[in-house]
């Protein structure tokens, strides 16, 4: 991905562990795809990738896998026409 953003390029094969980030280059449409690794276990807090105020992104799964621990492993693409 490169794109300008505040006046940065901005040139990621990824980001790891930064929901604040993520969300923020969701909300200004810089995500070209989104792989989101879901593991088996149930945690109280936390901080949420997508809060209450975040707008609706609808997104189109391309790609899933699980993997021998169960961790899903799902790939999305932005839909880009609404």
């Amino acid at each position: 991905m490169r794109k300008l953003y505040s006046g940065l390029f901005i040139s990621l094969d990824g980001v790891a562990g930064s929901p604040t980030l993520v969300r923020t280059m969701l909300q200004d449409n810089l995500i070209d795809v989104l792989m989101l690794m879901i593991h088996p276990v149930v945690v109280c807090s936390g901080k949420r990738l997508f809060g209450a105020e975040s707008e609706l992104k609808k997104l189109d799964l391309i790609d899933s896998q699980i993997t021998s621990t169960g961790v899903a492993i799902l790939t999305y693409e932005p839909r880009r026409n609404g």
